[in-house]
């Protein structure tokens, strides 16, 4: 992700009525591909970072986040589920990140291209789990960059 791109998350979580924070399942519209291609991926969900643990701070707790690249069908589906749920399809999806999300900026298919039955399951846990649609609404929280 390029180094402007960065810079301007503390800014979108600004604009939302927050102070620099994020939590894991958090949805980012991003609308352009990440690392400035022809991608997809274009959008981000946010999830626990599985290698950093969080720190004790005099602040407080600082837990660290991965940014997961994610294509806008894959950010709609998280929009109307939620984006844990989204997070956990795509660990299940070796080439749309596995068990640890790594973002292929390559991928040209989202997981529900992928694997028809994904959307199906994105749609029962819609109706089990009733709508999330938060962007970016946690707190207490530090960005870790895209794996690649």
């Amino acid at each position: 992700m390029p180094v402007s791109s960065w810079e301007q998350l503390p800014l979108r979580a600004a604009h939302l009525g927050r102070e620099n924070t994020f939590c894991s399942g958090d949805h980012v519209s991003w609308h352009s591909p990440l690392d400035n291609s022809e991608s997809r991926i274009q959008h981000m969900l946010l999830t626990e970072d599985p290698q950093m643990q969080p720190v004790q701070t005099p602040f407080g707790v600082v837990t660290f986040l991965q940014i997961v690249g994610v294509c806008t069908e894959e950010l709609h589906a998280a929009q109307q589920w939620n984006g844990q749920g989204i997070l956990e399809l795509l660990r299940t999806v070796p080439i749309a990140g596995g068990p640890w999300l790594i973002t292929d900026m390559r991928r040209g298919e989202t997981i529900f291209e992928i694997d028809p039955h994904l959307q199906a399951a994105a749609s029962t846990g819609e109706e089990e789990n009733g709508i999330d649609g938060k962007e970016a609404s946690g707190q207490g929280h530090l960005l870790t960059g895209l794996k690649k």
